[in-house]
């Protein structure tokens, strides 16, 4: 005997006294290729400071866009900066 399935607005399917989520039908997920090492890529991120302050800044910041082009100190880590004696910047928060 065939069962008969109706559509509900509620997402379920009804096949003759039995309720069934549409969400148990659906299909899985189909596992993923990518290893964990190729996802948590360290990368290093520069950050400028100024000859005339102690605050170091990420590129993007709206205080190191102030910089003039001649006090731009450039580093490699914020951890260069910092063993240079600057300190991050409270807005940007470089790391």
């Amino acid at each position: 005997m065939k069962r008969k399935y109706i559509i509900f607005a509620s997402l379920s399917l009804i096949a003759i006294g039995t309720i069934i989520p549409l969400y148990l039908l659906s299909l899985p997920k189909p596992p993923t290729t990518s290893t964990p090492s190729q996802n948590q890529q360290t990368t290093i991120e520069r950050v400028v400071a100024s000859k005339e302050s102690n605050v170091y800044h990420k590129p993007s910041c709206r205080y190191a866009e102030k910089i003039k082009s001649e006090n731009k100190i450039w580093f490699d880590s914020p951890a260069e900066a910092r063993a240079a004696g600057y300190r991050p910047c409270e807005v940007c928060n470089p790391g």
